[in-house]
């Protein structure tokens, strides 16, 4: 049981689901269909020591499974085991916020026209902070790592929408996220209610055109407004 194995699960029964579902489809298949269509699937290469951006449209990734660029990309360490001793998860290379590969994509490979496109981003939801003013003078050495882990990943998220926001003037970029009250481990099946409830807000929020709060704007009957959301 872990911690006393290397992986909480076993990566067959992601592999079979994921094999059910894109049987022996390849990146490939995407870019040759009618219409085409593009994707990037983000991987880290362990042994390259770098950041795979798998498209279609690339010669080296024409042949790649489907799903062996999608369970690639889900591979968290701890979680599962690394693909092919050397592929995990693609958040970590792109700062768990992909929205400015997204728009680079769109503009420097694609060129696309911004000003006729539309980026829409959704996260996964903002854990609550976890500094207590009164704790903090009190905590050991040990009790800084997942904190300190927790602002890094949550800082790196946020300035990857102010990327987008700075360099990609045109663009129709939506971003939505949405603050938890508490931390729940992508693992705990303990609060699915919870989860759906949460689930429904983010949905409501993107009905209603309620940007994340690190956007700082929202659009809403054509004028620009702070966002008190």
């Amino acid at each position: 049981m872990f911690p006393l194995t290397r992986t909480r699960y076993p990566d067959a029964p992601l592999h079979e689901a994921l094999k059910d579902h894109f049987g022996d489809l390849t990146m490939g298949d995407f870019w040759t269909a009618d219409p085409p269509t593009n994707l990037v699937i983000t991987a880290f290469d362990l042994k390259e020591n770098r950041t795979r951006f798998i498209k279609p449209w690339k010669d080296a990734y024409t042949a790649w499974p489907v799903v062996k660029a999608v369970q690639a990309s889900c591979t968290v360490p701890t979680y599962f085991p690394i693909v092919e001793n050397r592929f995990i998860d693609g958040g970590v290379g792109s700062y768990a916020n992909p929205c400015y590969v997204a728009a680079y994509e769109a503009k420097e490979c694609l060129r696309w026209d911004l000003n006729e496109t539309t980026l829409i981003s959704i996260g996964t939801g903002r854990s609550p902070y976890s500094y207590d003013p009164e704790k903090a003078p009190r905590l050991w050495p040990l009790d800084w790592i997942g904190r300190i882990f927790d602002v890094f990943s949550q800082s790196a998220n946020d300035q990857q929408v102010h990327l987008v926001q700075t360099f990609f003037n045109g663009l129709d970029f939506r971003r939505f996220q949405i603050d938890m009250q508490e931390h729940i481990e992508m693992d705990d099946t303990r609060h699915m209610d919870r989860l759906v409830a949460y689930g429904t807000r983010l949905g409501r929020m993107m009905i209603d055109d309620h940007y994340d709060r690190a956007q700082g704007i929202i659009i809403k009957r054509t004028k620009l407004v702070a966002d008190g959301y």
